[in-house]
């Protein structure tokens, strides 16, 4: 419905957790609703005990995957669901391309007399996987490749690869649902994310960009010296990789000749994640439908600071903001941290920037559902407060007044609301509509103008507005469906900030 991916949510017994693949969800005999923005599933009793074993090929991004999945039922009410998945391999269309990871889903249950049932569950994917970055069209022409990749390079003749994710963001997850009354059951749930997430590139101090396909580098940039036109012409249509891929070898020669400091390194982008949600409510039974209640709370912590992975030999580099170096007006501000200026950064240590992102929720949510033979009527209503701000931990030079400590507390007050109606015309006739309207907080980085830097917050931040309405027509038979759907979806005052 025209949503960005990072809207779409994917929820376990209503409570928000990473993404999980169809697959999966099958192979955990998880009861799945799709809509337009989420996914719902829902912890279930086992059907039946089963176990599965597959292998899987496929010529992009890991070919390889194995899979075993097994689901056991056991004496006094208790089930397991477990998927294991492990995939690797090269791409077989871009060079550069490869990926690792091993997946490991696993949910147990546990029953009481048919009134009670405790859920718990563990998501964990640590993986590595290296990217491709976009080109130039003179790339692609003098390559002769559209799938050209500028990423990687050789270095002792391998293939090496700058451009690297590396991530490990497990989940762990605790739900109860029970019958508390006659007519009342209770529903509480718990999830914990926490982990760390990396992205590594190129650094470059005082020099030339190492980046093969910069225009300064190609052919275009000699039109006025035929022969130098000439000579980086035939060495990208010979396909040389020391001047179409990253040149690694070079790239140590020439830390080596520096005394120890590195012109050229390998850094990480590091991103750690808390995040912790909990969610308790009640649904009673009505004569003729039901109506749920409960409070949700969700609290989020991301750390990002940047990591030194290779000095590509040599031994360091300086704390310093290099871009400045020449700069008429902020040369003299090059301290990354006025704390500790001037410090030594060796493998593994941190530098550049060091800041966390904290967001605060808390939302109060009802709906009402209601039923006939013919008719089924949804009103869902969501109000909440929201609390977001950003803590440096490096106090840099040219922001000395503004980058270190909290920044002021940005507080919004998101909303939703929600009505749906689906009603059967005729039998295997049915026609369902629904309006809805919310207003909610921005992405958190949105709201600082650089967050990697300093607390500046940007002019009268506001809330997301969307409104989005449907109407959908279904001809359903016992073994198949036909729907056409008419929707409309508006979504004001959105904010993004490039870097």
């Amino acid at each position: 419905r025209g949503k960005p991916s990072y809207q779409h949510k994917t929820l376990l017994n209503n409570l928000e957790v990473p993404f999980i693949g169809g697959a999966t969800v099958r192979a955990l005999q998880l009861t799945e609703h799709r809509s337009s923005d989420e996914i719902r599933l829902q912890i279930d009793t086992l059907k039946e005990s089963r176990t599965s074993a597959g292998f899987a090929f496929s010529s992009r991004n890991t070919p390889y995957s194995v899979s075993l999945a097994t689901t056991q039922k056991f004496r006094n009410d208790w089930s397991l669901a477990t998927t294991l998945t492990a995939r690797t391999g090269n791409d077989l269309h871009i060079e550069g391309l490869f990926g690792n990871s091993l997946e490991l889903n696993a949910i147990a249950t546990k029953s009481w007399h048919n009134r009670h049932t405790l859920s718990m569950a563990i998501f964990a994917k640590p993986q590595m996987r290296s990217t491709r970055l976009a080109s130039t069209a003179e790339a692609f022409r003098l390559t002769g490749n559209n799938l050209y990749n500028p990423a990687w390079g050789y270095q002792n003749g391998k293939v090496r690869n700058s451009r690297i994710r590396r991530e490990f963001l497990p989940t762990a997850f605790v739900g109860y649902e029970g019958k508390i009354a006659e007519r009342t059951r209770l529903d509480i749930a718990i999830a914990l994310t926490a982990g760390i997430e990396k992205y590594s590139s190129l650094d470059w101090f005082d020099a030339q960009t190492p980046t093969p396909d910069n225009y300064r580098y190609m052919p275009s940039y000699f039109d006025d010296e035929g022969d130098i036109f000439h000579a980086v012409e035939d060495a990208w249509l010979n396909n040389d990789t020391r001047y179409t891929q990253i040149d690694f070898d070079r790239l140590i020669a020439t830390n080596k000749l520096n005394n120890g400091e590195a012109v050229y390194a390998i850094s990480d982008r590091v991103r750690r994640t808390i995040h912790a949600n909990f969610r308790g409510g009640a649904t009673t039974t009505l004569n003729k439908g039901s109506i749920s209640y409960g409070l949700e709370v969700k609290t989020a912590n991301y750390r990002n600071y940047k990591q030194m992975r290779d000095l590509l030999g040599a031994k360091y580099i300086v704390d310093l903001d290099y871009f400045l170096l020449d700069d008429d007006t902020f040369g003299n501000s090059l301290q990354n941290n006025l704390a500790t200026p001037n410090r030594r950064i060796e493998e593994g240590d941190r530098f550049g920037y060091d800041y966390a992102i904290r967001r605060y929720d808390m939302s109060a949510f009802a709906t009402y559902h209601y039923s006939t033979e013919r008719l089924n009527l949804d009103i869902v209503a969501n109000v909440g407060y929201c609390d977001i701000s950003r803590r440096g931990f490096y106090r840099k030079e040219l922001f000395a007044d503004n980058s270190f400590g909290v920044s002021r507390h940005l507080k919004f007050s998101p909303y939703s609301l929600r009505l749906k109606a689906g009603y059967l015309i005729a039998d295997n006739h049915f026609i369902v509509a629904s309006i809805a309207t919310e207003a909610t907080p921005c992405e958190e980085e949105n709201l600082f103008l650089q967050s990697q830097y300093n607390n500046r917050i940007i002019a009268s931040p506001t809330m997301r507005s969307a409104y989005n309405g449907e109407l959908r027509y279904i001809f359903q038979k016992p073994n198949f469906a036909i729907s056409t759907t008419l929707f409309l979806s508006a979504e004001l005052n959105d904010t993004q900030v490039r870097h």
